[in-house]
């Protein structure tokens, strides 16, 4: 972690990083360095169980202390969250305004990806949703929404993960050049994503309780350092974290860049 957080603060790139209070609490100087290194800490849940296979009392308990973790620890508040597996349940949205916080970024507003995720049908720039259906808007709603990039018009994920990896540069590029026209891109990259080669010794093993094959994890490390920077070169952008974002919207026009990174 400590390689990312100095690849970014070189290069005056500030984040959003939706923590897990797991993590937080097994690792309390990391999320320090985080926060002193001048990036926005969100919420990532508890355990990175999804919400949708989660009871909704029980997962709310779960986000409560987990706010109350990272809270505690940088002394600050917390107003974002990122579902796990970007899992969005009709009761989520008001759970998390009933909690306390100001924004989710977990509409993924791409095609349906088998079981895991997909909200096609939602706005691709930030809004405000309606509370019980996230591919609704409700303009009477202070809650914000910041959706993953896609690609425009086709509606294919460009947020990050295999896509961002897999599908090459030139389609990353692509997807940011159209979508950056017209307002921000929210990006998302977990930490072993940085880690060199590690589809190697990948064979056995398992995320979040399932396998998945060695080609999910190719083009770490190195490549996914140079992508951010290949970004920097063709764009220009003003990377801030969502916070800075969302506290813009009400002062200017929406032409910011957010990077995030979630732990």
């Amino acid at each position: 972690m400590s390689g990312i957080l100095s690849f970014l603060n070189r290069r005056h790139m500030p984040t959003t990083m939706f923590f897990l209070g797991t993590t937080a609490s097994e690792h309390p100087e990391v999320l320090e360095e985080a926060h002193t290194s001048g990036h926005e800490i969100g919420c990532h849940g508890l355990d990175h169980l999804p919400a949708a296979t989660s009871d909704p009392k029980e997962f709310e308990a779960k986000v409560k202390k987990s706010k109350e973790i990272l809270e505690k620890n940088i002394h600050h508040s917390i107003a974002g969250f990122r579902s796990p597996d970007f899992s969005l349940p009709r009761w989520l949205l008001p759970q998390l305004k009933g909690l306390g916080f100001e924004y989710d970024s977990s509409v993924y507003p791409c095609l349906p990806i088998m079981s895991w995720y997909g909200l096609w049908k939602a706005p691709i720039y930030p809004y405000h949703p309606n509370l019980r259906n996230p591919e609704e808007t409700d303009e009477a709603e202070k809650f914000l929404e910041f959706p993953l990039a896609v690609m425009p018009d086709v509606r294919l994920p460009a947020g990050g993960g295999w896509w961002l990896r897999n599908l090459g540069t030139t389609y990353s590029l692509l997807s940011l050049s159209r979508l950056l026209k017209k307002g921000p891109a929210v990006l998302y990259f977990h930490p072993w994503e940085f880690t060199e080669n590690l589809n190697l010794n990948i064979e056995k093993k398992y995320f979040g309780g399932a396998f998945r094959p060695p080609l999910m994890f190719g083009r770490t490390g190195t490549y996914l350092f140079r992508l951010i920077d290949r970004i920097r070169e063709e764009f220009s952008p003003d990377f801030v974290t969502i916070k800075q974002l969302m506290d813009s919207m009400t002062k200017q026009p929406l032409h910011s860049y957010a990077l995030e990174a979630t732990s």
